[in-house]
């Protein structure tokens, strides 16, 4: 009976921590981006969901970030999706990092973690924040559609604000945040205000979660991985938006070749 009793409680737990999935950062998912290069060789960072815990009592998966294959053993992430919101956890508490239930003209009140820096592929990557907590209004918000999924898409505009100048979110319509996916432009949570001057910016080359597979650009994903697989084959990276559209409808369509 006691067995029993183990048994079922092993299968109530497991049933929970499976059930209580989530669609940003699943256990799986991995991003792999082009990083910024002087030179604009190529390298790349991946990130990756590679465990799940408990928090608080909230599922948390937790992202692994790698330069080229070596592992930056202080750049964890702890993140925790809920009602379309998307938190990371730090200094004892869960910060909101997306909030996919916003709408055209809301507030965008959140923050970043203090580790940002492992995961911008702008040509500041190497410098750290001086603020954490930022406010910015939603511009626009359409749908796109991705490997055969419909997403939630939020155009985010930096409010004239001369204490949150170290976080910006590009011309209206550049950059931009995806359901899923997060943020597009200068890597997984953003970047800084400054400009380059030189070399070449990151962008995100392949996402991938057990749902999506698919890629944005014609490198393959760990491209500049010395140890990388020369085989190749041919992929199809398709994007569609605005989804649903009364009006102009436009459609992104390369072969890409991949590992």
């Amino acid at each position: 009976m006691q067995k029993f009793y183990l048994l079922f409680t092993a299968f109530i737990f497991a049933f929970y921590i499976h059930a209580d999935g989530q669609n940003f950062a699943p256990l799986g998912a991995t991003w792999y981006y082009q990083d910024y290069s002087f030179s604009c060789q190529n390298g790349y960072i991946k990130i990756e969901a590679v465990r799940d815990t408990m928090i608080d009592g909230k599922y948390t998966t937790i992202l692994e970030n790698s330069h080229n294959s070596i592992v930056q053993d202080s750049a964890y992430l702890y993140i925790h999706e809920s009602n379309n919101q998307v938190y990371f956890y730090e200094e004892g508490t869960f910060k909101l990092l997306f909030d996919f239930n916003l709408e055209k003209g809301d507030t965008f009140r959140y923050s970043v973690p203090k580790n940002q820096y492992y995961y911008d592929v702008s040509c500041n990557r190497n410098k750290e924040y001086d603020l954490y907590d930022h406010v910015a209004i939603i511009d626009s918000v359409e749908t796109m559609t991705v490997d055969g999924q419909t997403l939630k898409v939020l155009f985010p505009q930096t409010l004239e604000n001369p204490n949150d100048i170290d976080h910006c979110w590009g011309a209206p319509g550049e950059d931009r945040i995806v359901e899923r996916i997060g943020r597009r432009r200068d890597g997984l949570l953003g970047s800084y205000c400054i400009q380059c001057l030189a070399g070449c910016f990151g962008y995100l080359r392949c996402y991938s979660d057990g749902v999506m597979d698919t890629m944005f650009s014609t490198e393959d994903c760990d491209a500049g991985d010395p140890l990388n697989s020369t085989a190749e084959r041919t992929l199809f990276r398709t994007e569609l938006y605005p989804n649903p559209t009364d009006g102009s409808l436009f459609i992104e369509s390369e072969a890409a070749m991949q590992a």
